[in-house]
């Protein structure tokens, strides 16, 4: 019986543990966005974010990329001037004690979709590389591949980004994916991620 209490305060002290600590919870640690900005577009706007970011553009009527982090202020962006276009989120947290990356087009990620495990079957992964025009392996990228898969292997269910849309390189034009038994799959950086799955 003496031994039955103990368990028990035990076992409450490490919940109580893991509440006070967030162990196994979601965490939400950076939230970066990128987007595209036209080069000419002169628009007006009292957003302070926005305002912000008009001091990086050089208005040299070519297409920049751009990229800032949101993570405490990504309520505050509010509409998308003209000019602007393709933003994406890399939303980067901790769940179960492992750190994922989500890519959306919107940072209040339902949490609902990241904790219902997925019911379908997948083998798993043993490498991803980056390939060049001509297929040779410009560099692996496994292990950034899994953070992005998520943790129920589906990409978070936000299948409209591309394939180029994972990896902040320019030197690669295809995607493959090699399972543990040797299956594998190639995929054009156009295409889009339910594509990889």
């Amino acid at each position: 019986m003496f031994q039955n209490i103990l368990k028990q305060i035990f076992f409450t002290l490490i919940e109580l543990y893991n509440f006070i600590f967030n162990i196994y919870g979601f965490y939400i640690y950076q939230i970066g966005m990128t987007y595209n900005f036209d080069g000419k577009t002169d628009f007006k706007t009292h957003n302070k974010f926005w305002l912000t970011e008009q001091k990086y553009f050089s208005y040299n009527d070519e297409i920049e990329e751009h990229w800032v982090d949101v993570t405490n202020n990504y309520l505050t962006i509010g509409k998308t001037p003209m000019g602007i276009s393709d933003i994406l989120y890399r939303v980067k947290y901790r769940y179960n004690k492992k750190s994922y990356t989500c890519l959306t087009d919107n940072p209040a990620i339902d949490v609902s979709k990241i904790k219902a495990p997925d019911m379908t079957f997948k083998l798993p992964l043993k490498d991803v590389k980056l390939l060049d025009e001509d297929n040779k392996i410009v560099r692996d990228v496994t292990k950034k591949y899994m953070k992005l898969l998520g943790p129920n292997g589906n990409f978070h269910n936000y299948l409209t980004p591309k394939v180029y849309d994972l990896f902040m390189y320019n030197d690669y034009k295809y995607i493959q994916i090699i399972n543990i038994i040797g299956q594998s799959k190639t995929v054009d950086i156009n295409s889009t991620l339910d594509q990889l799955l």
